[in-house]
């Protein structure tokens, strides 16, 4: 039903009597909810089993409402019950009501990011992948509302995501091609120029081809003037300390967390002077597709102190250490401690101990996860303070 509609709005001829059967075929699976299971995988390799809503039944929803024939009765019972709606089913239903001009369903639906939880490549149901459910996002949302801010982050993990990827199903490489096509399609007529302004003094000029602009002054706005037709996309960053000490904290395509515990396993959150302190690291995908060369790094309160930079095998005495992930490097300094991992889709647990050695208020960095490669690919979370009685 997606293709034949696609092949009818780029102009080729679709018999009338197909494109009816299958508007009713649609109609009819449609009209009665279904569930699959998604299959949720903790740190440990194990999983739990959830009862989500089928995935093919909401692209079924889409595909309707692409044609014209939405089946809103269907569409009204997923928005009333999104908590069963995948990632990616729910970025489908949110443009299966922007079409049918519903666009206070579509904004409530819709999720700030994609954070797509999937593992692996299924072998039946719906097919889904990680690589599939990006690219059939993108082009639901290149198709549907095409000034959507999520775009050109989508593209860029789709397109490297393909680039690292040794093989591709069908429906990877049809929905991949199907969304990228559309969106080079609609930047093909591009005459847009800009010019990059501090002050009102000149940076560089964008004429077509990347520019790439460092050490740019930060004591005055910046601006960018452009001229011509179509859509320009820019990425700024900036490193180093926040005068204030506040962190914002985000989560873009990866996602890291640090907690505190004691050598039983119960969280920490008060520490005395001479406490050892175990220090539980995790790191996953948001996307669902593998970012290899991840830098963990954490960054210690003045008061602690590095004690065993490395716990890769269960502690005769920490017993509820569990499978800990094994970082393809490691790296210490006074300050911080670095890991070197691939961040997949099953979350990765990395462990070290620590001695609060000195009493008094400290300043606690944030954790980060780093893309060394792709600096689009990162999380920052958990800066603040900590005392040591």
């Amino acid at each position: 039903m997606h293709f034949l509609t696609e092949a009818g709005q780029a102009g080729y001829e679709v018999r009338g009597a197909t494109l009816s059967k299958a508007l009713d075929y649609l109609t009819n699976l449609t009209s009665t909810p279904a569930i699959e299971d998604e299959y949720v995988y903790d740190e440990t390799g194990n999983y739990t089993v959830r009862k989500m809503a089928s995935r093919t039944h909401v692209y079924g929803l889409y595909a309707l409402a692409m044609a014209g024939k939405p089946n809103r009765p269907t569409m009204n019972y997923y928005k009333q019950n999104a908590a069963l709606l995948t990632a990616d089913s729910r970025y489908l239903l949110a443009t299966a009501f922007y079409r049918v001009g519903d666009t206070k369903s579509y904004n409530t639906l819709m999720p700030k990011q994609f954070v797509d939880g999937s593992r692996g490549r299924q072998s039946g149901g719906s097919y889904a992948s990680p690589i599939r459910n990006l690219a059939l996002v993108l082009e639901a949302l290149v198709d549907t509302d095409r000034d959507n801010l999520q775009i050109p982050t989508l593209a860029r993990q789709l397109s490297g995501a393909l680039r690292q990827s040794s093989y591709l199903n069908t429906q990877e490489a049809a929905f991949a091609f199907l969304a990228l096509g559309k969106l080079a399609r609609q930047n093909a007529g591009a005459t847009v120029t800009a010019n990059v302004l501090s002050g009102g003094k000149s940076l560089g000029s964008f004429t077509g081809a990347d520019l790439l602009l460092k050490r740019v002054p930060t004591n005055g706005p910046l601006s960018i003037r452009t001229n011509g037709i179509g859509s320009l996309y820019y990425l700024a960053q900036s490193e180093g300390i926040p005068a204030d000490g506040k962190v914002v904290e985000s989560d873009n395509g990866l996602v890291v967390r640090r907690e505190y515990r004691d050598r039983s396993g119960n969280p920490l959150s008060n520490f005395r002077q001479n406490d050892l302190i175990v220090v539980k690291v995790t790191v996953q995908v948001s996307s669902g597709v593998d970012v290899p060369n991840v830098v963990i790094t954490d960054l210690l309160p003045a008061g602690f102190e590095i004690e065993n930079p490395r716990l890769v095998g269960e502690q005769r005495d920490m017993t509820w250490i569990k499978a800990p992930s094994s970082p393809d490097h490691f790296d210490v300094r006074d300050d911080r401690i670095n890991f070197y991992t691939t961040a997949t889709g099953e979350s990765k647990t990395f462990y070290y101990l620590v001695r609060a050695v000195t009493k008094g208020n400290f300043v606690l960095g944030a954790v980060s996860a780093d893309a060394m490669y792709n600096p689009e690919l990162r999380s920052y979370h958990g800066a603040g303070r900590v005392r040591v009685e």
